[in-house]
């Protein structure tokens, strides 16, 4: 894990030079390596960045690793949003010099653990994203979180949209875009607190729809 003061020093120095980086770009479905790819000159200040993630649905596990340019902000990201059927553990790694590889980030380890929290849960193909269905947090995913997609492959542009839960880390990111040939995606997080309940063994989801649905507009 790179320290602050190194990614600060690195920048510094590439700065001065006043040469961008130059990344390989890949991306790996199903896999959790991929060096081959084209080289692509960065925007000044970005370093080369690896993102991986591991998506559990239906007791099934799948990898995704995307290499390229990014934010330095993203550098050393870990963390988890949980959704519908499916919880995804996601961390970014990065490197400061031309056409580097950076390892594997570390992944947060799963949890069954719930915390307290309740969010709204759904999936659609708007940017709203409204339903009557709530989820229960576990772990560190205290934060109610909206992500919105953009996918783009010629025309036209597709949307998908999720709520549920997620980690502050994963808020923080903020937003994300992953490129390779024609195909673009742009990944927007939006986060709010959630609702805090004692669990005494009733069901309290029509009590609190209401509140959450609230709760998403702050």
């Amino acid at each position: 894990m790179a320290s602050p003061w190194i990614v600060l020093c690195v920048l510094s120095a590439l700065a001065g030079k006043g040469l961008p980086l130059r990344c390989t770009q890949c991306m790996a479905l199903g896999l959790s390596s991929c060096t081959e790819g084209p080289t692509v000159t960065c925007t000044p200040g970005h370093v080369c960045t690896s993102l991986y993630q591991q998506t559990t649905m239906d007791g099934k596990t799948g990898e995704f690793l995307y290499r390229s340019c990014g934010p330095p902000s993203h550098c050393d990201k870990t963390g988890s949003f949980t959704t519908m059927n499916k919880n995804i553990r996601m961390g970014v790694s990065c490197c400061f010099t031309d056409n580097c590889s950076s390892p594997l980030p570390p992944l947060p380890p799963p949890s069954t653990r719930r915390n307290g929290r309740v969010c709204q849960m759904c999936s659609d193909t708007n940017e709203a994203c409204t339903g009557t269905k709530t989820i229960d947090c576990v772990g560190n995913e205290r934060k109610c979180l909206l992500q919105v997609t953009r996918i783009q492959e010629g025309s036209p542009e597709n949307v998908e949209s999720f709520r549920g839960c997620s980690t502050r880390s994963i808020c923080e990111i903020g937003n994300q875009n992953m490129s390779i040939g024609i195909l673009s995606m742009e990944s927007t997080y939006l986060c709010s607190g959630g609702a805090i309940i004692a669990y005494g063994g009733l069901d309290f989801s029509a009590v609190l729809l209401p509140v959450l649905l609230l709760l998403q507009n702050y």
